[in-house]
């Protein structure tokens, strides 16, 4: 047999071999994410969707997936409804994420800041994993959010002075832009980091409000703790957790919403800051 005869008889054979192979199969779709449900406004340290202190911006966070071959999530927003529905529709998409691309600005993979929120306006969500083969999840169930106008914290800030007797602290804020609704107002200890623990928080007062021109209250944490109770509480919904500390730095924040607590609909003020002197 000629050489050329026994490249041909190759190169047939060849053929049937690929002809007869199968395709390679479609990679695995990646789990579905789920949203970190959200906690309640009046939680010692909230989690799940909610407002960014001191922006016009609202926290997404979710639960990682658990696949190898994972490269990253794209999110997903609209604004839009089905007529006479409250279905969104109409969503696109709003950022990829690859994996690792948040690190320069201190965000796990699993947390996005929308930054273009507007605030009245309702936003839904939805997440979907991809993997460095091109595979996408199904998207996650949609959550949703709306931002109040934000209020503006005033005092207490700086050094505060205190005698034993007397640690009534008054804390005020300016009027945000409704004109009745609740707030819900949280100190902390401040250990010198961003992220706050259940172990940080020092109070929560929760309370309807008028919100006049300014809103003040006062919390006097002597008569407080005189109370029998392990967590003090008094009945305008406030909740203290520990006395005040002399040489301890503190930060609080208050959250204002217009129609009630736990409604996805509200704002949060920046954290202001003041330290404790007890004399």
């Amino acid at each position: 047999m000629t050489r050329t005869g026994i490249f041909l008889i190759g190169a047939v054979a060849m053929s049937l071999l690929l002809l007869g192979c199968p395709p390679d199969p479609e990679p695995p779709a990646p789990r579905r994410p789920q949203f970190v449900p959200k906690s309640s406004d009046t939680a010692k340290v909230e989690r799940g969707i909610r407002p960014v202190p001191g922006q016009n911006a609202i926290r997404l966070e979710w639960f990682r997936n658990t696949e190898r071959d994972l490269a990253g999530y794209r999110v997903f927003r609209t604004s839009e409804v089905a007529q006479d529905t409250t279905l969104p529709i109409n969503f696109r998409l709003l950022r990829e994420i690859p994996l690792g691309s948040q690190e320069a600005i201190g965000l796990p993979d699993t947390v996005f800041i929308d930054a273009a929120a507007v605030p009245d306006v309702q936003y839904y969500y939805q997440i979907e994993a991809y993997t460095r083969r091109g595979a996408r999840s199904e998207r996650s169930v949609p959550e949703s959010f709306r931002l109040a106008t934000r209020v503006e914290p005033r005092t207490p800030i700086g050094q505060l002075v205190f005698s034993r007797s007397d640690t009534t602290i008054y804390f005020e804020w300016g009027k945000p832009s409704f004109a009745s609704g609740f707030y819900v107002l949280k100190l902390y200890e401040f250990r010198g980091f961003d992220t706050f623990f259940e172990e940080d928080c020092v109070a929560i007062l929760y309370d309807g409000s008028s919100f006049r021109d300014r809103d003040t209250v006062s919390i006097n944490f002597g008569q407080v703790f005189q109370a029998p109770s392990p967590v003090r509480r008094i009945p305008n919904g406030l909740r203290v957790f520990k006395r005040l500390e002399s040489g301890v730095q503190y930060r609080w924040q208050v959250q204002a919403f217009p129609e009630d607590i736990d409604r996805r609909y509200g704002t949060a003020s920046e954290l202001l800051g003041f330290r404790v002197s007890i004399n």
